[in-house]
């Protein structure tokens, strides 16, 4: 629970009071925004002003699977009433992703174009590459179906009560889930560079993806991608018009702030202000361990609630901004980079015993600074100890894919949110996370509860959807 009020939240201030306040502005608590929104709750949606003045590409999912009504992102804007012109700002790409290594660079994107591209960088045989690919895309769209069928988040510590129930009428099919037979039997090479690509689509930190999700993610970008192709244009951005639209309102913090609960309402006295915002309920929309820093950092106590959060990291990131000229013709929009083997020397393995290849994402943005300029982002999540010698690899990586960038390739200054961070990494505890139910309450009274995204970090993009999705509907279903 949060402390009892201090004296800057006493009755001389001023309260003002929603429904809903959400501390932090990464997408599951975006979402989670618009569900409660769109059932006529008051939202207020809480970001630090470092966050939002940065370039909004920083926190852009890496990959967002599917070109038709079918993929995940598609069915949870038509769940949240996204118009169709705003539908249709998502501009379908054949080409998922690029898979590059120092041999290779492979397309990923169709099932029989990929089968092609596995056979012609010779990294699987005729029939094995079509019946691997096959089993994979099956196991994809079976894990989509278990996801959208399934209750994903649940409010009270009692299991079935408060679940959010699943949009469809259909009924879950019956499947051996995970990783089909035909995986362990692809040839090593391909394995190690299909774990490569797991990894970097998920938004883990240095845990393995399990079976399940990493049939998702192996599979879903065989139906290709989508991208927005106009400057300016996020995902992020586009649920927070939606936010605005079902008036939903967003504060930016300039200073820190302090917890209060007023009148058994749980809230917020930010420091440059001599108001108090309370709601209904308390939603953290942002590491546990980010907003534990800040408030230690300002001397300020610790809530009980924030016991329990689990460490998390910042990526090692990169960014430039470069003449589009200097992109190669066939390079896609985002890329799997393998790494340079570390000088650290320890041994990584994947799960199945086999050496691990270490990689990172590669994304090519629109500009706001015009067409003739394209926003580069290189991300990786490793641990602290290694960051430093991450960004040299990553960096030397980048040189050698712009042969015609020499000299352009100035990285440019970075935000540093104390914390609210979307980017942040975290690993979900031992037998926690996907494809376990998620557990959203932290206190009862007064009401809060946690978006734990590191729960569903191995899931991608569609855990952060999902995790929103749900959570929105759970609380707004305790809330009514």
């Amino acid at each position: 629970m949060p402390p009892a009020p201090s004296e800057r939240s006493t009755a001389a201030h001023r309260s003002r009071r929603w429904d809903a306040i959400i501390l932090g502005s990464a997408l599951p608590g975006l979402v989670a925004a618009c569900r409660l929104a769109m059932a006529g709750q008051r939202v207020l949606l809480v970001e630090e002003e470092e966050t939002r003045q940065a370039f909004q590409g920083l926190w852009e999912p890496f990959l967002l699977p599917g070109i038709d009504d079918k993929a995940l992102i598609q069915t949870c804007l038509t769940q949240c009433r996204f118009p169709l012109i705003d539908r249709r700002k998502l501009v379908p790409d054949e080409i998922a992703l690029q898979l590059i290594t120092p041999k290779a660079r492979v397309n990923i994107g169709g099932l029989q174009a990929t089968d092609e591209e596995f056979r012609i960088w010779g990294l699987s045989g005729e029939k094995s590459s079509h019946s691997l690919l096959s089993s994979l895309a099956s196991a994809a769209r079976a894990e989509r179906e278990f996801m959208l069928n399934t209750p994903f988040a649940r409010t009270s510590r009692f299991r079935g009560a408060g679940r959010s129930r699943p949009t469809s009428r259909t009924t879950t099919a019956i499947f051996e889930r995970g990783l089909p037979a035909e995986y362990s039997e692809a040839p090593p090479e391909l394995r190690s560079l299909l774990e490569a690509q797991a990894q970097v689509i998920s938004n883990l930190g240095q845990s393995t993806p399990p079976p399940e999700a990493r049939a998702y993610l192996l599979g879903a970008p065989l139906e290709g991608s989508s991208s927005f192709v106009q400057p300016g244009e996020t995902l992020r951005g586009l649920f927070r018009q939606r936010l605005t639209a079902l008036n939903g309102e967003f504060r930016k913090l300039r200073r820190g702030f302090e917890f209060t609960e007023v009148s058994r309402l749980p809230g917020i006295s930010p420091r440059d202000s001599n108001e108090n915002w309370l709601g209904r309920c308390l939603i953290f929309n942002t590491p546990l361990a980010l907003i534990a820093k800040a408030l230690s950092a300002q001397g300020l106590p610790l809530p009980s609630i924030l016991g329990s959060a689990v460490p998390c990291q910042s990526p090692a990131q990169l960014h430039w901004r470069v003449p589009a000229a200097c992109l190669p013709e066939a390079m896609a929009r985002r890329l799997v980079c393998t790494l340079p083997p570390s000088a650290h020397g320890q041994r990584i393995e994947n799960a199945d015993g086999s050496p691990k290849q270490e990689a990172f994402r590669l994304q090519i943005l629109p500009s706001s600074a015009g067409k003739r300029f394209v926003e580069i982002l290189a991300s990786a999540a490793v641990p602290p100890e290694r960051q430093a010698e991450t960004l040299a690899q990553m960096e030397q990586v980048v040189n050698e894919l712009l042969p015609f960038s020499k000299d352009q390739l100035e990285p440019l200054a970075l935000p540093e949110p104390q914390w609210d961070n979307p980017g942040a990494v975290a690993d979900p505890a031992k037998g926690a996370g996907w494809p376990a139910e998620i557990q959203l309450r932290l206190s009862q009274r007064p009401p809060v509860y946690d978006l734990p995204r590191h729960n569903v970090a191995a899931l991608g993009v569609e855990g952060d959807l999902l995790l929103g999705w749900r959570a929105g509907d759970s609380i707004c279903s305790e809330l009514e």
